[in-house]
């Protein structure tokens, strides 16, 4: 997929103010509410961080087992997709647990063995599709107030629930032929009520219908972290880098590095542009894991630290230029 830079990309960033008695490594996601509070969710301690647009911390909530997928619907309530405990645990706006979905502590039977040394065997032990969940990623909502949830690292679905958490269908299978995933990383619903999935390890996405038929398959997009949409009507996708030695279900083994990036496409699958993400203030590479974009149109990206890396102090910001 390829295409002539239509546009341009602008990068910033936001110190975060330490949050007081709170410490942690990275930064898996990243949301903004209406008024431009930024909630920050951490892993470390595992916990919301919340932050006023410049940065200061405001408050924290939330003890999470290994949080992965921070998003924010159209009341205020704050959703966190919990990889480590298997479930969603919904929030009020000002940070009350209000509703769990999915059975804290108990992984669907999707036949994944997560003791397997490489994160290839342990993809490649998901032999079914199962039900929710079986450490999931990520979630985005719908217009009618449903969501979808992708299911994930362990798992090799997208499940549809209505606004009040009751299941409506799932879909896929492991593999690599359209409608199946390695790692259904991330989703988000488009205008027209289709639903993009970010089929991380088999470097695409996928978009289906609201009722989860496959109707396209966008390749060639490398370790595709969380797309999202933007008010421009901007698909923006956060491309993880490949170290030597990794391995990509579309490329095989990885013998050259490849460094982060950040694509941006229309809602057709169109590739405007893509750059490469520069490293971070302590020189360790950009992780761009999570996305958000503010109600003033800015793009805020949330960052992984390396295991035995400084802990992330930022937030990555862009504004798309045309």
């Amino acid at each position: 997929m390829s295409a002539a830079t239509t546009i341009g990309f602008r990068f910033g960033r936001i110190d975060l103010e330490p949050a007081r008695g709170v410490s942690f490594k990275s930064v898996t996601d990243v949301a903004a509410n209406a008024v431009g509070e930024l909630f920050v969710l951490t892993r470390g301690e595992g916990t919301v961080v919340v932050h006023d647009g410049g940065g200061a911390f405001l408050r924290s909530f939330g003890h999470f087992i290994h949080a992965h997928g921070l998003t924010i619907d159209a009341e205020g309530r704050v959703c966190v997709v919990d990889e480590g405990d298997h479930t969603v645990r919904v929030h009020s706006p000002d940070g009350v647990e209000v509703g769990v979905v999915g059975n804290s502590g108990q992984p669907s039977d999707s036949g994944c063995d997560w003791s397997r040394p490489t994160y290839k065997e342990k993809y490649l032990s998901v032999v079914r599709g199962a039900g929710p969940f079986n450490r999931p990623t990520s979630l985005a909502f719908a217009t009618d107030g449903s969501y979808f949830v992708a299911d994930g690292y362990a798992n090799s679905r997208v499940h549809h629930f209505d606004r009040d958490g009751a299941l409506i269908r799932s879909w896929g299978e492991p593999g690599s032929a359209p409608g199946q995933f390695r790692l259904p990383h991330g989703v988000c619903v488009l205008p027209d009520g289709d639903v993009l999935v970010a089929d991380r390890e088999n470097d695409r996405v996928q978009r289906f219908t609201y009722d989860g038929e496959h109707r396209e398959t966008w390749e060639g997009i490398q370790r595709p972290s969380k797309p999202i949409v933007t008010s421009t009507g901007h698909v923006v996708i956060g491309e993880l880098g490949r170290p030597i030695g990794d391995y990509s279900f579309a490329a095989g083994e990885i013998v050259e590095e490849l460094p982060p990036r950040v694509a941006v496409f229309d809602p057709s699958g169109q590739l405007l542009g893509r750059s490469v993400i520069e490293p971070r203030p302590t020189g360790e590479p950009s992780s761009p894991h999570g996305l958000a974009e503010g109600p003033d149109g800015l793009i805020y990206i949330g960052e992984l630290a390396p295991p035995s890396g400084t802990p992330v102090t930022t937030l990555l910001t862009l504004t798309i230029t045309t």
